[in-house]
C-alpha cells in the first residue's frame, strides 16, 4: 500500500528513505488521478522492497505541491533522498507507467550510488530545490 504524506512524515518518508520513492500527487476532484490510483496500487506491490510509493494530496497540502513546482496532476515524481530525478506527468496506462517508472528507478539508484560514494556533493542542499533546476522552477513558479 502506498505511503500517505503528510507535513510530518514527509522527512522521513521521502527524504530519509533508504530507497527511491515515487510520489503520486493528486487531488480528489481530478479524474485522471482516480484512473491512475488503482494502478499505482498494484505497482506498489510489484516493486516492494526496489521503490517506494507514496501519495500526497495536493488539496491537503499545497505547500509540497509548490516546492515541487507541480503544475497539473497526476504528476509522478521519482526522488532519491532530497534529488528528484524524474517526473512522469499524466494519466499512463500501466505498461507506459512500468516502462517509465523502471527508466526512473535505474536512474533513482544510480544518484544513489553516487551519494554514498560522493556524500559531500549531496550535503549542502537538503533542500527539494537542487541547483541545476533552479531557472527550471523559477519560471514555472510566474503564471
Amino acid at each position: 500500500m502506498p505511503v500517505q504524506l503528510n507535513l510530518d512524515n514527509f522527512e522521513k518518508e521521502v527524504l530519509d528513505s533508504d530507497i527511491p520513492v515515487i510520489i503520486d500527487f493528486w487531488a480528489e476532484w481530478c479524474a485522471p488521478c482516480k484512473m491512475m490510483a488503482p494502478v499505482f496500487e498494484k505497482l506498489s506491490k510489484e516493486y516492494e522492497g526496489k521503490l517506494k510509493f507514496a501519495k500526497l494530496d495536493t488539496e491537503q497540502f499545497p505547500e509540497i505541491a509548490a516546492q515541487f513546482g507541480i503544475q497539473g496532476i497526476p504528476s509522478l515524481s521519482v526522488m532519491a533522498k532530497n534529488v528528484e530525478v524524474d517526473r512522469i506527468v499524466g494519466f499512463a496506462p500501466e505498461p507506459l507507467l512500468k516502462q517509465k517508472i523502471d527508466a526512473a528507478l535505474k536512474k533513482a539508484e544510480e544518484v544513489m550510488e553516487d551519494m554514498k560514494k560522493n556524500p559531500e556533493k549531496y550535503q549542502h542542499n537538503h533542500e527539494h530545490d537542487h541547483d541545476h533546476d533552479h531557472e527550471h522552477h523559477d519560471h514555472e513558479h510566474k503564471h
